[in-house]
């Protein structure tokens, strides 16, 4: 039995036989108080080996079964006993989780592939990796535990601007100096290493920040603009500093090119010559940046004895050149530089210097020179030669003896061997040159043209794509088959389409249609999600351009029951072109909450500067939406401050009728019924035409969004009650009417003749003579706000004073003159209370919709100071009220108040302004003015208002 993985055997004895001491001296008669002391001979035998007391217990179990029993003690006998020691633990081997070196290396290259692919490194794609390239058996979850062992960390993507990584030949580029440095350093070379480098700087750059007194009357005026751009080059040494009188400064032609381009190699050969000049002592020379724009490059094409090619040659033999290096090579020639060094000499005690005469190039060409090391080398030996000699190592340059050496060598077999090599190499180069150039120009000429007819091709796809799209058709039909009657939109319109073009296109698509025709649903699939792709990229470009936008949210239900969330909005650009852009629709259909629908607005806007550009929101009205405490538009705010929830004027209107129409049931019955006789007629000509004959006058169609439908069709059958029921009546006698008709005008009918039908269309027919003036006033003034609430106002006044016992009685006796009276009842009094409470409860309803819906309207009373009818009126009298509430409302825009009080006041003042219809066409003239620097408060009010209403 197994007490504690870790008491071994030893260690229960040395317990046992404690234990077993202090049971004897529990025994012990002679000394009471010792024995009553260990009378609990486990609790101390637990105290005294610091274990616990059930280890003390189970112990003494262990020795009752594994010995023989002491009858003296109760317990087992020690002699005998053989205690269990713990088994080993053993840790198993964790064959997926713990890998050697070179399968850690393989999982760090496979994670960082996908950086490069531009994909998402994600533990499923690892996995499907692993298994392809180590045959690994482990799970996602083993995968996810390797690469914490890795120090990969599972985090929030960044936003692709703080991810760098080298590129490929930047690396091999900084290996291969590195490389060269060190060797350089191997050979003990000690010549000083000079770096060029260049660099830019604006003329008017100054310190942003020096000592000043408190009230800032001194310090210097910094330059206003950054001025043209500098371009300085210069070369320096760790050994001495900077060469002396090294240093070029010049000005940048144009600001917006990359300032590496203006130095090209015609400046750069100048400066270089002359920085050459001022070098004391042979160096190594290393370009730091010039390089990269073909500075050097070009200067070695155009003066090839800047370059030593010797040097060059003896670091790296010609064998181990690349192909297209050899080439340039032959193609430049052989290096015939000036040697300067002179070589004393000494004839009948007179001391003389010898100097090379650069006429033996042309006596021997394959003589070649060094300017660096100012020595003689062989050309065709030092190239292809195989042997070392003097000519083709270190160079010869014995003056006194050069005619015998020059004989020497130019007789040996090795030389003559290699100078007809290069003679064949130079013919073959030249040869296969003009054969190669000769095939590559045909090939990028046949390249480019099918490139051409490509692209023109194309063209003709992506209209189709577009004109399909821009008309809401179907791009793909039931039977794609070539005997098909109907192929599809796409593919019956470029039949047609591909017939009208040029000859050339139609020649280009019969010569690939087999390879690749267009009409593939993948191809069309392509087509529409780079087109959409290309347009939200505009629309981004757009929307970060702008100053201010506004978003408008709402949601709907898809054929598969889905809830779709569509994102429209709305800015200004920088054209001053008022535009608003669909952002696509998404699903909701898991998170329809207030925070759901917040981290979906979030994702698609946080790369827009919402926290300054968001200047207003609308949605439908739901309470998830615009709740004031915990709806999508109050997180919304928290976020972007200056987000103000705006909701149209006349769509408010169309709430307060909805919900204070519809919160009692006799209501909802009465409008189903109202809507119902409606449909009734409009879904039937023969139906129309009795009320044609009878009536005289259509009934207006209904419409489900709008309440004012509702309006118009119950103010027809009001005007025309009796006209309407002797259709009803004649419909349903007519034999030639259909049972669904007669049905129908039998229900309608009796639905006329009820009292209480009669008695809701006469309060509702006269509360709606209020509203529908109120809706008119609300679709055309948006801009005057003052005016909106002061009209909001005399209809609330107007609704409550029918709420009175005389107006319900008028109405109550004025139902009699449409339809009977209802029957009389024992209590009379209580049927009229009865319609009394209905009627209260209609007119209690619909005014406290209208001040719950317009409570917060006066916020917006800032927008009558882009109400264009009334400039000539602001002249006068400045809209005050309105510009402190602008202030109120948008603090962190409009700071510089005064300001904007100035521009608007000439604007008002201003004739040619007061004329126009649309603060839209104020904006326009602006633009084509060109006064936004100086109109920018005005042009910036203007803006943000456009963009809000």
């Amino acid at each position: 039995m197994s007490i504690r993985p870790d008491i071994h055997s030893q260690t229960k004895k040395i317990i046992y036989n404690m234990y077993t001491f202090f049971k004897t001296l529990a025994k012990c008669k002679d000394k009471p108080e010792l024995a009553d002391y260990f009378l609990q001979s486990q609790e101390r035998t637990a105290e005294a080996c610091a274990v616990s007391l059930r280890t003390v217990q189970r112990i003494c179990k262990e020795s009752k079964i594994t010995g023989n029993q002491d009858e003296s003690l109760g317990v087992g006998s020690s002699s005998d006993l053989k205690f269990q020691s713990p088994r080993k633990r053993y840790s198993r081997e964790k064959s997926v989780t713990e890998l050697d070196d070179f399968d850690n290396e393989v999982i760090r290259r496979v994670v960082h592939s996908f950086y490069d692919k531009g994909e998402f490194p994600t533990s499923a794609k690892i996995l499907v990796e692993l298994r392809e390239k180590l045959n690994y058996r482990g799970s996602k979850s083993s995968v996810k535990i390797i690469l914490k062992q890795l120090n990969f960390k599972y985090k929030k993507c960044n936003d692709g601007r703080k991810f760098l990584m080298e590129r490929s030949d930047i690396v091999t580029a900084r290996v291969k100096f590195l490389r060269k440095m060190n060797e350089f350093r191997r050979n003990g070379d000690t010549r000083p290493v000079v770096y060029l480098d260049e660099t830019w700087v604006n003329q008017n750059h100054t310190r942003g920040r020096i000592w000043q007194n408190e009230e800032n009357t001194e310090g210097l005026k910094v330059p206003t603009g950054k001025g043209s751009r500098l371009i300085i080059c210069h070369a320096g040494s760790p050994s001495f500093g900077f060469i002396k009188e090294s240093k070029l400064i010049f000005r940048c032609n144009s600001g917006n090119k990359d300032y590496h381009s203006q130095m090209n190699a015609t400046i750069f050969e100048s400066w270089f010559s002359q920085m050459l000049l001022n070098l004391e002592e042979p160096s190594i020379i290393v370009s730091v940046g010039l390089a990269r724009k073909g500075p050097v490059r070009d200067l070695e094409k155009r003066a090839p004895n800047m370059t030593d090619m010797v040097v060059m040659l003896l670091e790296t033999p010609f064998r181990r050149w690349h192909s297209d290096n050899k080439n340039d090579l032959l193609k430049v020639g052989k290096p015939l530089p000036f040697l300067s060094a002179l070589a004393p000499d000494k004839k009948l005690s007179k001391v003389f210097c010898r100097s090379f005469n650069p006429n033996l190039y042309q006596q021997h060409t394959w003589l070649c020179g060094s300017h660096y090391i100012q020595k003689l080398f062989c050309w065709p030996c030092l190239l292809l030669g195989k042997m070392k000699s003097v000519w083709n190592t270190v160079g010869y340059y014995d003056l006194k003896n050069l005619s015998r050496g020059i004989q020497i060598h130019q007789t040996s077999k090795e030389h003559i061997h290699n100078h007809l090599g290069l003679k064949n190499l130079e013919k073959n180069y030249f040869s296969i040159l003009d054969v190669v150039n000769e095939h590559g120009n045909l090939f990028k000429k046949n390249y480019n043209e099918n490139v051409r007819l490509n692209r023109l091709f194309m063209e003709h796809l992506i209209d189709l794509v577009l004109f399909l799209g821009k008309q809401e058709l179907a791009f793909r039909g039931h039977d794609e088959n070539s005997d098909s009657l109907n192929e599809g939109n796409f593919r019956e319109l470029f039949d047609m389409h591909i017939i009208r073009c040029s000859q050339e296109i139609q020649n280009h698509y019969n010569s690939i249609k087999n390879i690749f025709s267009g009409m593939s649903k993948s191809i069309q699939n392509d087509l529409i999600s780079r087109i959409s792709e290309f347009l939200i990229n505009q629309i981004k470009n757009e929307i970060k351009q702008c100053k201010f936008y506004s978003i408008q949210i709402d949601d709907t239900t898809d054929i598969s029951q889905k809830t779709q969330c569509s994102i429209i909005i709305r800015y200004v650009t920088d054209k001053s072109e008022l535009v608003e852009r669909f952002l696509g629709f998404h699903n909701v259909s898991e998170d329809r909450t207030a925070q759901g629908l917040f981290n979906l607005v979030n994702s698609v806007l946080h790369e827009f500067d919402i926290e300054n550009k968001l200047v207003g929101q609308c949605y439908d009205g739901a309470c998830v939406m615009s709740g004031h405490l915990t709806g999508l538009q109050a997180r919304v705010k928290e976020v972007a401050p200056n987000a103000l929830f705006t909701h149209c004027l006349a769509h408010r209107l169309n709430l307060v009728l909805q919900h204070g129409c519809s919160i009692n049931a006799k209501c909802r019955i009465f409008f189903a019924n109202l809507t119902g006789i409606a449909a009734y007629f409009h879904n039937s000509t023969s139906r129309t035409n009795f009320v044609d004959t009878i009536v005289g006058k259509r009934i207006p169609q209904f419409v489900q969004t709008r309440w004012s439908s509702r309006s118009k069709i119950l103010h027809t059958i009001v005007n025309e009650w009796s006209g309407f029921i002797n259709v009803f009546d004649c419909i349903s006698k007519d034999p030639k009417s259909s049972s669904e008709s007669i049905c129908g005008a039998i229900g309608h009918f009796k639905n006329l003749k009820t009292y209480e039908f009669a008695f809701l269309a006469l309060v509702f027919n006269d509360i709606f003579i209020y509203t529908d003036n109120l809706f008119n006033i609300l679709q055309n003034k948006s801009f005057d706000v003052e005016f909106c609430l002061r009209k909001i106002n005399i209809t609330y006044d107007l609704i409550n004073k029918k709420r009175n016992e005389p107006e319900f009685l008028k109405l109550f006796n004025q139902t009699v003159t449409l339809t009977k009276p209802p029957k009389a009842t024992r209590n009379e009094s209580n049927n009229q209370s009865n319609f009394k409470i209905l009627f209260y409860e209609i007119i209690d309803n619909i005014l406290m919709q209208l001040n719950t819906r317009f409570q917060d309207t006066n916020k917006l009373l800032f927008l009558q100071l882009a109400d264009v009818t009334k400039f000539k009126e602001y002249s006068c009298t400045f809209p005050v009220n309105a510009l402190n509430n602008l202030k109120s409302t948008y603090p962190n825009i409009f700071y510089n108040i005064n300001t904007l009080k100035v521009e608007l006041e000439v604007l008002y003042s201003d004739v040619k302004y007061q004329n126009l219809l649309h603060i839209y066409d104020m904006v326009k003239i602006i633009e084509q003015d060109a006064l936004k620097d100086i109109l920018p408060e005005a042009y910036k009010l203007f803006i943000l208002i456009l963009t809000i209403n």
